[in-house]
């Protein structure tokens, strides 16, 4: 099978696997806007969308806990980190933060 090929293979795959991947990256980049602008409810409010589409996506649940970690909402923070620990156990900023939230 040459590149082309398994590009093709593997982009059905995930159309099938995760059919609205694209739209819960569209939620996740408005969501990235916002809190650029400053809009942390509104970034929230997409993130929490995005999360319904595809919650096998420890990057979403990093960003939503940030927001709360930012707002000084420990106990979210804390939750959502340690979700996104839970689906992606090799990455090291998850574990700073963790100890982190822990700290305080």
């Amino acid at each position: 099978m040459n590149s082309i090929q398994l590009c093709f293979v593997l982009f059905i795959f995930q159309s099938i696997v995760f059919p609205n991947l694209d739209d819960a990256i569209d939620l996740f980049l408005e969501s990235e806007i916002a809190i650029i602008q400053g809009n942390t409810d509104i970034a929230l409010l997409y993130l929490h969308k995005a999360k319904n589409i595809y919650p096998d996506s420890p990057t979403i649940y990093k960003s939503i806990a940030e927001i709360h970690q930012n707002n000084n909402d420990l106990f979210n923070a804390l939750e959502n980190f340690l979700k996104a620990y839970e689906l992606n156990k090799n990455d090291k900023k998850l574990q700073f933060k963790l100890i982190e939230i822990y700290k305080v």
